[in-house]
């Protein structure tokens, strides 16, 4: 994406980069828009036309690359999915929903029956005349703006809601809840079927960038009412996936699938800025285009505190280093290759002892693994890897540590090779 943009990404303009690729190291992954701050603020996209080929019949593949294409210009262009819930239009056949999410699922067929290649009237209207910032690519945050509720598509965007039962969904924080300040805020995440049925589920149903899961965050005032509805949170990518090409996981009765969530940084910036208490609820939506109603797996809610900073020193650190938006990106993408000087900046934070215990071992958790996924020595990564391990009961949640001591033992056998 640098090496062959053709104009600045730091700034607002009507110009976007589209990489046209074949596929991805993610099955199923159609399309990708990056909403990075001031890095690639909804002006870089990404098309797999190949995945595409392979999910599609050979007559069909034409518009289906059309519509990936503009669906991603139109994320760009601060377009939402139709079918989230809170826009409410499963239904609609405009070039931002899903073929294969049209009015519950189960109706691709119907839904390029219906497809004019257009977008719905709200769409057009936000598209036509909403002020610049909020359209322009290095403007307005994505999703930062409701356009789908201001009256213009015609429609209430309400969609009635109904608890779905035998979907277990639990959010896990790290021990006694608590983050220090500027602490990167990783959860786990668990889904567990306690229905008596088996369950078809997409292999991307726990990933916050697909659109099946959304996070809820609401900062709460000890003695106060909630005040207003709480954000939900929005990842700095949008993954759009085809479930044909994503494929099914499959959940027996009493099984469980995990993973973990990274909330650090969003496409709004860091939703745990400032000390004090959030609440923190998780929910799949499924819509059921037969009864028109989005029914709901709530997790619990899970507060949690960021403490306030140990010392001079310490929030200096945190404002002056770990609430940069470079370096959210660079723990919220792993430690990319082109942020490493971020990397060895943080690095140096903790080879100094100015980084607190556990930022120190999110720091060590992260570099770990970019340093595997990149050129690197596997006397490197070890030497990541063993300064995380002493800390990971203590630090992350019990999901996260598991995941992360998986990824260490398969590390270990490669150095007696």
């Amino acid at each position: 994406m640098y090496k062959s943009a053709q104009s600045p990404l730091d700034r607002p303009e009507f110009a976007v980069h589209l990489l046209w690729l074949s596929k991805s190291n993610r099955p199923g992954l159609l399309g990708v828009m990056f909403d990075i701050g001031d890095d690639l603020p909804r002006q870089g996209l990404a098309v797999f036309a190949d995945e595409i080929a392979n999910n599609v019949a050979p007559d069909a593949l034409p518009r289906k690359l059309i519509q990936t294409a503009v669906h991603e210009i139109g994320h760009a262009l601060n377009l939402a999915h139709r079918f989230e819930r809170e826009v409410g239009r499963a239904d609609s056949t405009s070039f931002m929903n899903y073929d294969w999410r049209y009015a519950g699922g189960g109706r691709t067929s119907a839904f390029w029956q219906n497809f004019a290649y257009q977008f719905d009237s709200d769409e057009i209207a936000f598209l036509r005349h909403a002020p610049l910032p909020q359209i322009v690519p290095g403007g307005a945050p994505f999703r930062s703006v409701r356009y789908w509720a201001d009256g213009n598509g015609g429609y209430s965007p309400y969609v009635p809601e109904q608890p779905l039962p035998g979907y277990k969904l639990e959010l896990l924080g790290p021990p006694q809840f608590i983050f220090e300040f500027g602490q990167p805020v990783l959860l786990g995440i668990s889904l567990t079927n306690q229905t008596r049925r088996r369950l078809d589920l997409p292999t991307s149903v726990l990933d916050p960038k697909a659109g099946l899961l959304e996070i809820l965050i609401r900062r709460v005032q000890p003695g106060r009412p909630p005040e207003g509805p709480p954000a939900s949170f929005v990842p700095i990518t949008t993954r759009c996936f085809d479930i044909s090409g994503d494929g099914l996981q499959r959940l027996e009765p009493g099984e469980s699938i995990e993973d973990n969530l990274q909330l650090t940084f969003g496409a709004a910036g860091f939703p745990f800025a400032e000390p004090g208490l959030y609440d923190v609820t998780a929910v799949l939506v499924f819509y059921d285009s037969s009864r028109g109603i989005d029914f709901l797996a709530p997790s619990n809610t899970l507060r949690l505190r960021v403490a306030y900073p140990a010392n001079s020193k310490a929030e200096r650190v945190a404002h002056d280093v770990l609430l940069r938006p470079d370096v959210g990106r660079w723990f919220t993408l792993g430690a990319p290759t082109r942020l490493k000087e971020v990397g060895k900046e943080l690095t140096e934070l903790v080879a100094q002892s100015k980084a607190q215990d556990a930022v120190a071992a999110n720091i060590e958790r992260t570099a770990m693994f970019g340093f595997a996924r990149g050129k690197t020595t596997q006397k490197q990564v070890i030497g990541h890897a063993q300064k995380v391990s002493s800390t990971l009961s203590q630090v992350f949640d019990v999901i996260t540590a598991k995941q992360t001591e998986e990824f260490i033992k398969g590390l270990l056998p490669k150095t007696k090779q």
